[in-house]
């Protein structure tokens, strides 16, 4: 139930008890009026059955005064409260007392959830001078992503390296190998020709040109994936900082709008109260 649903039931329930209770009072003075009425009855009917009128008369006479005394101050004070209960100037004297207090208790609500709300965020802030803990985590978690790739990339660059050496190893070694099969024809000469026919020299010059060309394309290939892959993990990486930077704005702009609560906390502290 709100707090305005509240005391619109406690109001009605106040008109109520009013209504009952002006119920009661008027079945009270009728009950008294019923029972002076017999009080006179009675009386007069004693005086009936007694014959005599020299008993104490002014004894009796201060009896009925102080009855009748009784009656008029009773009835006075339930026509006050009568008149009261059906008094609108009254009611509505309640109903603003009513707002009244609906008021200061909405008012009190709403400075007590922003006491809360101040002490959770400051209880955040109070974990991490320099960020808030979800930052924290999230750029702490970016930074070892990063660091992975940076280690990962120079591995990458270890092994081109690495293949780029033995290319040139192996080409300094087939350059090697090709002056010696020159300088071995050159020094067979033309009996090398007689014993070996020209067609098992250019077989063999053939397997050894395919041989070389089949390491080339896969060294190639290997440097060339190793390339792609350094791309894409350099493009990986600038997203990387592009979402660490986005947090450090997240992270700043979270910090303005602290210190703006922070105003707010101590203009309504030191703000005069309702």
């Amino acid at each position: 139930m709100s707090v305005k649903s509240k005391f619109m039931y406690d109001d009605k329930l106040e008109l109520i008890a009013l209504q009952k209770e002006n119920i009661s009072i008027r079945n009270q003075l009728k009950e008294l009026g019923s029972k002076l009425n017999n009080h006179i009855e009675l009386r007069d009917i004693k005086k009936l059955q007694t014959k005599s009128f020299n008993t104490h008369p002014e004894e009796e006479l201060k009896e009925a005064n102080k009855l009748i005394d009784i009656y008029k101050k009773e009835k006075s004070f339930l026509a006050r409260k009568v008149k009261k209960a059906i008094d609108l100037d009254y009611l509505n004297s309640l109903v603003k007392q009513v707002d009244k207090l609906q008021l200061v208790l909405t008012e009190s609500e709403n400075s007590r959830k922003i006491t809360e709300l101040y002490e959770r965020k400051e209880q955040r802030y109070r974990m991490s001078p320099i960020k808030t803990p979800d930052i924290s985590m999230e750029i702490d978690y970016l930074s070892s992503k990063k660091q992975h790739y940076i280690d990962k990339i120079s591995k990458l660059q270890d092994s081109i390296d690495k293949k780029k050496k033995m290319i040139i190893e192996a080409n300094k070694k087939h350059d090697d190998l090709e002056k010696k099969h020159k300088n071995l024809i050159s020094e067979l000469g033309e009996s090398y020709f007689k014993e070996k026919s020209l067609k098992q020299i250019m077989g063999i010059m053939s397997k050894k040109e395919k041989i070389r060309s089949v390491i080339a394309k896969e060294t190639n290939s290997k440097v060339n994936s190793m390339i792609y892959k350094i791309k894409t993990l350099q493009s990986e990486l600038k997203i990387l900082k592009d979402n660490e930077n986005e947090l450090n704005n997240q992270y700043l702009e979270s910090l303005r709008k602290s210190e703006k609560f922070h105003e707010s906390i101590a203009f309504l502290q030191y703000s005069e109260p309702f």
